[in-house]
């Protein structure tokens, strides 16, 4: 097959067999972050479920600006402030009793923190939601061009459609256990924050994948014009030269552009989404020193039954954080690889094939761009979101609850009977 081929029949076959599926998960997702006001745009829905349309998340979704999603997320945030206004003077907030000044002060900053966080978060979408419209939107316009190679791989997964839904059984784990232990007009404060902060971390890995399926692809299709199969490993590429099978100046350049703008837009989703991800790190870290201390302390008093409960929402928290933090930097990671790659791909082109001087140059001007193109995701410039994002955490959380402990230890404590069992997850 020509290297800028269409699918064949088959492959539309396969790839229309399963499209019923990925539209049905397709639409509970987008329900799913509408319904917590972290898909504040509109979407033009028949372009799922139209049955003649070859469905993916980027060619078909064409999102724009919507006043009604704003609305919506207004709805919620009055919403949350009168219920956090009636659960403060009837419920929570009732003869509160801390074991130190020290937990007391940072443990009234994290409740305020986890009222006053999903009212910056559903103010902060509707706002920059023009960034993540113009993203999807120039992804469809290149993936309308991509899927002509026969290279191209579709962009259809379930995976990070399981991944969403693990996170939610997890969370449903988190909410039961809590209503085993706490009055019902509870629950929101102690889930809803952490529940919005989670699903940025799930929204924010969902959106990388969509970029790792991209590059993968560019390095896909330039392999293929090089005349090797792509499933032949690099390493066992023959030394000797070929000639290209076509000429393919116009697909260099293409690719060349195409690959320039998805580093552009990385840097655009990284900047929407560095601010609330760093907020959820802050939370998720300051929420996680206080879970363990108070684990500690109450493993010094005699366990009940209702106790059980706690522990048990406590491990589900921690399951919810963890994955989290895992499926981010794994996310991170792919795309940052994926991304570096195709500088190899291209030299594997130079140094395979044989080509006129005008091919070499729009290669190697192809290559030295590649070396500009830096992409990297952190958290407002202050915390990388590779791997070393869970070594620091980690390491932040052990130094600081060994801190608390010993306070807790060297100080005036009250029993563990009588203290506050309400820190904020």
């Amino acid at each position: 097959m020509q290297p800028n081929s269409f699918y064949s029949y088959k492959t539309k076959k396969r790839n229309n067999s399963s499209s019923t599926i990925y539209r049905a998960l397709l639409i509970f997702q987008l329900i799913f972050f509408k319904l917590f006001g972290l898909a504040p745009w509109s979407t033009k829905v028949s372009k799922i479920i139209g049955k003649n349309i070859p469905i993916t998340f980027q060619n078909d979704l064409i999102l724009d600006s919507s006043l009604f999603g704003a609305a919506y997320n207004i709805l919620l945030i009055i919403i949350w402030i009168i219920y956090n206004f009636y659960s403060s003077v009837v419920v929570i907030y009732r003869k509160k009793k801390f074991d130190s000044l020290l937990t007391t002060t940072v443990m009234m900053n994290l409740i305020f923190y986890s009222i006053v966080s999903p009212i910056f978060i559903w103010i902060f979408y509707p706002v920059h939601q023009r960034i993540i419209i113009t993203v999807i939107n120039k992804l469809m316009r290149i993936d309308k061009t991509l899927r002509r190679y026969s290279a191209y791989l579709s962009t259809n997964s379930n995976v990070i459609f399981l991944i969403l839904l693990t996170n939610f059984v997890l969370y449903n784990c988190f909410i039961i256990s809590l209503m085993c232990y706490y009055p019902v007009i509870v629950v929101p404060i102690r889930s809803v924050p952490s529940l919005i902060s989670s699903l940025i971390l799930m929204q924010y890995s969902m959106i990388l994948d969509i970029f790792y399926k991209r590059f993968n692809n560019i390095n896909l299709i330039i392999l293929q014009l090089s005349g090797v199969d792509s499933n032949i490993e690099l390493q066992k590429l023959f030394v000797s030269k070929v000639p290209l099978r076509k000429p393919i100046g116009s697909d260099i350049d293409h690719l060349n552009r195409f690959h320039a703008e998805l580093c552009d837009m990385c840097e655009n989703v990284s900047k929407f989404y560095e601010l609330p991800v760093l907020l959820t790190i802050l939370y998720f870290s300051v929420s996680s020193i206080f879970v363990l201390y108070f684990i500690f302390i109450f493993l010094s008093s005699p366990l009940n039954r209702f106790q059980i409960f706690i522990y048990f929402s406590d491990a589900a928290w921690f399951s919810i954080v963890i994955f989290g933090f895992i499926v981010m930097t794994f996310s991170v990671n792919r795309v940052i690889k994926e991304s570096k790659k195709t500088s190899f791909m291209v030299h594997s082109l130079l140094d395979r094939c044989t080509m006129d001087d005008k091919l070499e140059n729009q290669l190697i001007e192809f290559s030295l761009g590649l070396l500009y193109r830096k992409v990297e995701f952190t958290a407002c410039g202050i915390i990388s979101l590779d791997g070393s994002l869970l070594q620091s955490v980690l390491g932040t959380i052990v130094t600081y609850l060994a801190i608390l402990i010993q306070f807790y230890r060297g100080g005036n404590s009250n029993p563990p009977e009588k203290l506050q069992t309400f820190p904020p997850n």
